[in-house]
Parts: structure tokens; C-alpha cells; sequence
């Protein structure tokens, strides 16, 4: 499975392969490095803070797209990432991503949202609502598209027994923000081979809801067209610089 190169060339758009746990760029599609987000840094969201393998938990490829298409992107205040997240156990739970919440909008009641596709395996996305108050899991496969609407932090996870492997696009202008998580020792429920575990941390413990990825054709994703291709038509992802103008579509889209 994860030995053997695949080629991620018809899901994402891009002329990459995975290899092992890593991605090779083709067809003089400039290379990124990854930043890698290692078990010392993730220790404060683990379930288990205590274990000593993995070193590294998984890679973040930044402002992955081709030459031509670099200056229209960044020039639009858009970024468009691939993330992979092998797959390991972290102690007792499933591999995932450190968890985070975006700001608002500056001088607006609504923060930035976030739209991922799944490339390779399987993932598991938690929406965490601001409030603590609600708590859904989408389960996606590859191909499947998943909305992080204005109001929710989230989390990656790796259920699988194959790498995982996902794009995102996302507006460039703001930091995201991992304090929640942080102090609260992770997200309200972990992941693990034995279900999903309370974190005691959290004083309101909401029912795990589940929920299908949504349908974002009206945001002008096509299934089973990735989601690269929006590169043609960056106007349609003014959703995720401009929040405040599409908010109630993006409420209605959302968990």
C-alpha cells in the first residue's frame, strides 16, 4: 500500500505521486518542502502526551500549484495546500492533524471557512463548534469534498490502514489559531481503535453527530473534478476571502 508509488495526478489536478509517506512532483511542477509537524510539537493534543514514537506525524505541502497558475493565485489572496498524514497510531489514537479555529473576518461577524478534498485513503474531519456545543465527524473518501463552515475549529484524522492525503484551499490573509486545543489537551472526543474518547478537559460534552460531505455545487465545486481546477475560476472561491457575503449560503451548507 503505502510502499508503492501512487500517482494523485487525476484526483488532485497536479502531476504528483505519493510515495511512501512523501510526494514527488512531475512534469517540472516546481517541489515543495514540507514542513512537518513532529510528535514533540503534537504532544499537547494527544490523548497519550507521554509516548515516544512517532518522530513525525505528518507533512504540510504549502502553496502547491504550477508555475503559471502561482501569480494568479497569490495575487487573488488564496492558497492552495496538499497535507499528508500517514498512516501510525499515536499511542492509543488514530493519526491527526494539531486541530485549529480561524479568526473572523476583520470588522465582521463571521470567520474564514475552508474547503478540503480528499485525494488518497480515508479521512475523518471534526467540526468543532466555537462554543463547544456541537460536535459532528464527516467521513470522506477520496474524491469527496468537505466544507469547513464559519464557526467550526477542526481536525484531520487517519482512521485508515493507508496514508491519507488531502488538498485544501484557503484564503492566504490570516493566521489560524491552535490555543483552543491547545489548553483544552485536544479536541472534545479522540479517536481511538477502541472508539471515540471523552477529553475531560471539556466541562459540556455534546452528542458525536455524523454527517455525509456536503454537496458544494453551489459554491461551484464538480464532483468528481478536483478541485485544483478551480484554479480557472478563482472569482468562485471569493466565498473564502469574503466570508460576510456569503454567509448564508455558507450556513446552509454547513453541518
Amino acid at each position: 500500500m503505502d510502499s508503492a508509488k501512487n500517482s494523485l495526478k487525476d484526483k488532485s489536478g497536479l502531476p504528483i505521486l505519493l510515495d511512501g509517506n512523501s510526494l514527488v512532483f512531475e512534469e517540472y511542477l516546481e517541489e515543495v518542502k514540507p514542513s512537518i509537524r513532529t510528535l514533540e510539537q503534537m504532544r499537547p493534543v494527544l490523548k497519550d502526551g507521554k509516548i515516544s514514537s512517532p518522530s513525525e506525524c505528518y507533512y504540510m505541502y504549502r502553496n502547491v500549484c504550477r508555475e503559471e497558475n502561482r501569480e494568479m493565485i497569490e495575487g487573488s489572496g488564496l492558497r492552495h495546500d496538499i497535507t499528508v498524514i500517514p498512516a501510525l497510531m499515536l499511542g492509543s489514537e488514530f493519526n491527526k492533524t494539531f486541530g485549529h479555529f480561524h479568526p473572523k473576518q476583520p470588522e465582521k461577524d463571521v470567520s474564514y471557512p475552508e474547503v478540503y478534498e480528499v485525494l488518497y485513503g480515508r479521512g475523518h474531519f471534526i467540526l468543532q463548534a466555537e462554543d463547544s456545543t456541537k460536535f459532528f465527524v464527516i467521513d470522506a473518501k477520496a474524491g469527496e469534498k468537505v466544507l469547513i463552515p464559519p464557526g467550526f475549529g477542526h481536525v484531520t484524522i487517519n482512521p485508515s490502514k493507508e496514508c491519507l492525503v488531502v488538498s485544501n484551499w484557503v484564503c492566504s490573509g490570516f493566521e489560524s489559531d491552535y490555543s483552543v486545543f491547545e489548553k483544552k489537551n485536544g479536541a472534545i472526543y479522540y479517536e481511538t481503535k477502541g472508539g471515540w474518547v471523552e477529553n475531560k478537559k471539556y466541562p459540556f460534552l455534546p452528542q458525536i453527530e455524523y454527517e455525509d460531505p456536503q454537496d458544494l455545487s453551489a459554491l461551484g465545486f464538480e464532483e468528481n473534478v478536483p478541485m485544483y481546477k478551480m484554479v480557472n475560476s478563482l472569482e468562485k472561491l471569493d466565498f473564502l476571502k469574503n466570508p460576510d457575503k456569503h454567509k448564508y449560503l455558507l450556513a446552509s451548507l454547513g453541518p
